[in-house]
């Protein structure tokens, strides 16, 4: 009998459209007739080979008067026997000859040559790149920002609220770079998500831009420091209407920002179990607000060196009734994933419920493969130390993150809203 490597093998047995076979193998199958009336025998043969008929060409030549799918299904699980039966019978290693091809054809695809674009006179690669050079990225950010309008870009660099309260409070004029420094930090995120993709993350770029815009998340951060700005009578109303709205929400301290991490990133802190309700616009501007004010509170607290924030959420007491609805919590976690893309460092989940994981499994398709790898959950006191030992301090650490954490403080709405700079966190 003829010999061919496995993966050949497997290939002609998924691919070819031919009448039945039976292998030949003197350890498991001597009883079994093979194809031609005289079998030849089998010498000792490689793990990572297996005999075949030699009437192959016979087979292939008949591929089209088979159903396909039946012999395909009789081939792989013959060939899982005669596998099987090989590493038996000459002593083959762990690793099987199956395993092998499936190895090998994943490194040719990993080695293909990737697709490469041009957008602009500038070549990148595509998403079937692993990798995108630091300088065709910063090239590209460039590229991004130079094609947005002026308003775009200002909008864009807004989205750091340091520059933001510059641009609303001093001459705007004198902010040219650091105009194109924030907007470029905003267009790299999303270049980065996208593997290098000029034109998928251009889209989001603008998207992005837009979102802001639309949701007036400027509004949302500046409307409890009115009184040092001098707006007109239509802004004046609009966010006298926000403070109204995140004050009467935010009052059971269901989320807000308490602390930072040893690397000057802050902690979005959730307790779960203090939900108030499930009005659909205010429970996501809510969180937005939190959220924009973890990433303010992590631009001033590192000095602009860190741009992820860090999440900590609180279980303790959750029920099914707490959990909001699927349709709520898919929007506000779509809203995250389009426009936030690179702000979240790692997610952990203290004290969760038998209740949460259902909830969670639910949730979890909706949430991008990169995010799900971010989140971690924490239930006992020794993964608590191993995961925050080393990542907060107990100063800014609660003691339900840490047993002595020494922020203990109970949350009042007012202090937090009102007599709190918007890049600082509570009780800070």
């Amino acid at each position: 009998a003829t010999t061919i490597p496995v993966f050949l093998f497997v290939h002609i047995a998924r691919v070819t459209i031919a009448p039945l076979i039976t292998f030949y193998n003197p350890a498991t199958h001597a009883s079994t007739p093979a194809l031609t009336s005289t079998p030849t025998p089998t010498p000792s043969i490689p793990s990572a080979s297996i005999p075949i008929s030699t009437s192959i060409q016979h087979l292939l030549a008949k591929r089209k008067s088979t159903n396909t799918r039946t012999l395909s299904t009789h081939l792989k699980r013959r060939t899982n026997q005669s596998i099987a039966s090989h590493r038996i019978h000459s002593g083959a290693s762990k690793t099987s000859a199956l395993t092998f091809s499936r190895t090998q054809r994943q490194s040719q695809r990993q080695t293909q040559t990737p697709v490469q674009t041009m957008t602009g006179g500038i070549s990148f690669f595509s998403s079937s790149s692993r990798h995108v050079s630091e300088s065709d990225l910063a090239a590209l950010t460039t590229r991004m920002v130079e094609d947005l309008t002026e308003e775009e870009r200002e909008c864009a660099a807004r989205s750091s609220f340091d520059y933001l309260w510059k641009s609303v409070t001093g001459d705007a004029d004198n902010l040219k770079e650091e105009q194109l420094k924030h907007a470029k930090a905003m267009a790299m995120r999303h270049l980065e998500s996208k593997k290098g993709q000029y034109d998928v993350a251009m889209g989001k770029y603008r998207n992005a831009i837009k979102f802001r815009k639309e949701t007036d998340v400027d509004g949302l951060r500046l409307c409890f420091h009115a009184k040092d700005l001098n707006l007109d009578a239509d802004t004046a109303a609009r966010y006298a209407t926000y403070r109204e709205k995140l004050e009467s929400r935010m009052d059971s301290g269901r989320v807000f920002v308490m602390g930072h991490d040893k690397c000057g990133r802050a902690i979005y802190t959730i307790y779960a179990a203090r939900t108030k309700d499930f009005d659909q616009e205010w429970f996501i501007k809510e969180s937005l607000y939190n959220f924009e004010r973890a990433i303010a509170a992590t631009e001033r607290q590192s000095k602009g060196r860190e741009q992820q924030i860090t999440v900590i959420g609180n279980y303790t007491g959750f029920k099914s009734h707490h959990a909001a609805p699927m349709s709520l919590s898919n929007e506000f976690m779509e809203k995250l994933r389009q426009n936030y893309p690179g702000r979240v460092k790692r997610v952990y989940l203290l004290n969760t419920p038998t209740s949460f994981l259902f909830f969670w499994s639910l949730l979890k398709p909706f949430i991008g493969t990169e995010t799900r790898k971010k989140v971690q959950f924490v239930n006992s006191e020794r993964q608590k130390k191993q995961e925050f030992g080393d990542l907060v301090s107990l100063d800014q650490a609660a003691p339900w993150m840490l047993v002595g954490g020494n922020k203990t403080k109970s949350f009042d709405v007012k202090q937090y809203l009102h007599d709190t700079r918007f890049d600082h966190g509570f009780d800070s």
